[in-house]
């Protein structure tokens, strides 16, 4: 399969964080559990023949919608301190990209590969 990025830019909240939440300190049981990386795509089929919308207003709602839902998840936009026990919500956002995938994802099978 292979997959071209089109774009690739940082989502920042819709309006700042506010300064008493700033900082946001893990538990202590989060603070037990060993640091990982969880990376998401999600798919979004695109028909020429079945919609009026384009792409790029697709595109365009995708990230007024991120940016408007990190401002209530606030610690998703920020960054993991040195200590790795708290979050600084500095609202520097999150990475979007927008790619093409060249090949049918409604078709089922069990080894797809990303060149």
């Amino acid at each position: 399969m292979k997959v071209t990025v089109l774009s690739k830019e940082l989502i920042v909240p819709s309006s700042p964080t506010p300064h008493d939440l700033k900082t946001y300190k893990f538990s202590f049981t989060d603070q037990q559990i060993p640091p990982y990386h969880i990376q998401l795509i999600l798919y979004y089929s695109y028909d020429d023949q079945s919609t009026i919308t384009t792409q790029s207003q697709i595109t365009i709602k995708l990230k007024t919608s991120l940016s408007k839902t990190l401002t209530h998840f606030y610690p998703l936009a920020g960054r993991l301190t040195s200590s790795s026990n708290t979050i600084d919500s500095t609202d520097q956002g999150v990475q979007f990209l927008v790619t093409r995938v060249e090949t049918n994802l409604n078709q089922k099978s069990e080894s797809r590969r990303i060149e």
